[in-house]
């Protein structure tokens, strides 16, 4: 009997491992992302990555109603709006980046608990390693390396960098993640809907946003 009850118990045992190694993360239906990369990560899940930054992408055109289609100054009038505490991310956020992000959740040690980005992720170590303005990596590098990475001691030198990022897909990639998804933890997803383009009706202030981009634009010829 007791033999028995011992068996019983290395089953049920075996059989909530079993579940617990088996849990599948999060789908996603790729909008975006090909199967080819913008970026050459080995290790990291690219595909996703590189969903996460066209996803993004298409949010910050959206809001700031970038009828041109410049997506340059959409990233500078992001960064503008994020480096004066104006950035609405409930506003501007689609359905399909809260998916996303979502699936970024489920990737092991992207997040860190207090919610802020990992940059011990192999992910960051990547693209930090790839970026085409080598100034820009070095200071990187350099924050990461002495635990001083903070979003105002990088905000500086991204500002002169930022218009860069729709080539530059490795500083893409850092951006749409650092200063954008890991800001999503604060989002209401239950009010989250699809953003309509309307082109003749700006989803920011337009004297608010000029505000934005003159005193970015002030602080980068510093």
């Amino acid at each position: 009997m007791k033999q028995t009850m011992i068996k019983v118990f290395v089953i049920a045992l075996g059989i909530s491992l079993f579940g617990c190694k088996t849990e599948t993360k999060p789908t996603l239906d790729y909008k975006f992302a090909q199967d080819g990369s913008s970026i050459n990560c080995p290790n990291t899940n690219t595909k996703l990555f590189e969903e996460a930054v066209l996803s993004f992408e298409e949010d910050i055109k959206k809001y700031f109603n970038q009828s041109t289609n410049n997506l340059p100054k959409a990233y500078s009038s992001f960064l503008a709006n994020v480096n004066n505490r104006r950035m609405d991310y409930q506003a501007a956020v689609s359905p399909h980046s809260m998916e996303v992000f979502e699936a970024l959740k489920a990737e092991a040690g992207l997040f860190n608990e207090d919610h802020s980005v990992n940059y011990q992720a192999p992910i960051f170590e990547c693209v930090s390693n790839n970026f085409s303005d080598k100034d820009f990596q070095t200071t990187f590098k350099a924050l990461v390396a002495t635990n001083s990475m903070r979003a105002p001691l990088i905000a500086a030198p991204l500002r002169t960098k930022i218009r860069r990022a729709p080539k530059d897909r490795y500083l893409a990639t850092f951006v749409a993640l650092d200063w954008y998804y890991s800001k999503l933890f604060d989002v209401d997803p239950t009010q989250v809907t699809e953003k309509p383009v309307n082109e003749n009706e700006p989803k920011v202030n337009p004297t608010q946003l000029k505000n934005a981009e003159r005193i970015q634009s002030s602080q980068s010829e510093k």
